[in-house]
């Protein structure tokens, strides 16, 4: 439920005006990513049903989450799935294998699995370049040892789980390697694009008959909207990092990131000028 609050009319009709120009535009990329997922996700299920290997679920999931709006961030979030499953599925392994046998009773089970989920959460709390890892360290234990309603060691669960995240990651690149993918460096390129056309709509503001309406650009939607695009900007350029990985030629992608890094800092300068001018201007 929404809770009632007083708001002025003119308040409420500018937050309406951003909030649908802004949430409900629909973006061509990302329209263009969910469609490609989504293929990825039912070429996995067709095969899983085509070899009836009902196990391996884990392939659709891992589809649908490492399909991301460029390539970047699906080479770090592929990466970091597959390094926390096989941590995960390790210590499940060892569990299975050395624990689970000598034990009688529930108490040592719950000591063992804390073990593994204390470890998944302590990598979760890490930086954004770790912690999708420990998320998986815990996903991963609790499908290998809690398929049962008992302390088990059926080692096929652990099989078809590792696996199942290979077959997925396998659809992801083929699916891509077919219809291509988005580099985070290009489209960082774009979003630059993008945040100086709006910035220079936005320094109009108090200008007769050059500003925008009120209706149209409200100043406080500028402001929100010039920050999250700068912000995501720089998302992109540390996502572009994972991108060298698999370059052929490691100096020209590092020259173009340095570029792309002097870009982003010019922008964040002017953008800093601009909403002075324009508080000065509006005051």
């Amino acid at each position: 439920r929404t809770a009632t609050r007083t708001r002025s009319p003119d308040f409420v009709r500018r937050q309406s005006t951003f909030s649908t120009m802004s949430f409900l535009k629909i973006d061509r990329v990302d329209l263009v990513s969910s469609a490609k997922g989504a293929l990825a996700g039912i070429l996995a299920y067709l095969y899983l049903n085509a070899i009836e290997w009902p196990g391996g679920i884990t392939a659709v999931v891992t589809a649908v989450l490492v399909c991301l709006d460029n390539y970047g961030a699906m080479i770090l979030k592929s990466a970091l799935r597959v390094i926390g499953a096989f941590l995960g599925g390790l210590g499940s392994l060892l569990v299975i294998l050395y624990v689970i046998p000598q034990i009688t009773s529930l108490a040592p089970f719950l000591v063992a699995t804390s073990v593994l989920f204390g470890i998944g959460a302590w990598v979760q709390t890490g930086s954004a370049r770790i912690s999708y890892a420990g998320l998986q360290i815990g996903y991963a234990a609790s499908l290998c040892l809690f398929a049962t309603h008992y302390p088990s060691v059926d080692l096929m669960p652990f099989r078809d789980r590792m696996l199942g995240i290979y077959a997925g990651l396998g659809f992801v690149v083929l699916v891509y390697g077919i219809f291509g993918e988005i580099r985070a460096r290009v489209r960082a390129v774009d979003n630059c694009a993008e945040t100086l056309r709006l910035m220079a709509r936005a320094a109009a503001l108090g200008f007769r008959d050059i500003a925008p309406s009120r209706e149209e650009t409200p100043f406080m939607g500028f402001r929100y909207e010039l920050f999250r695009r700068v912000s995501f900007g720089y998302k992109l350029l540390a996502e572009s990092e994972y991108e060298d990985w698999f370059s052929k030629d490691r100096e020209r992608t590092a020259k173009e990131r340095e570029g792309l890094a002097q870009l982003l800092d010019r922008i964040r300068a002017i953008h800093r000028v601009t909403l002075s001018l324009l508080w000065n201007r509006l005051d």
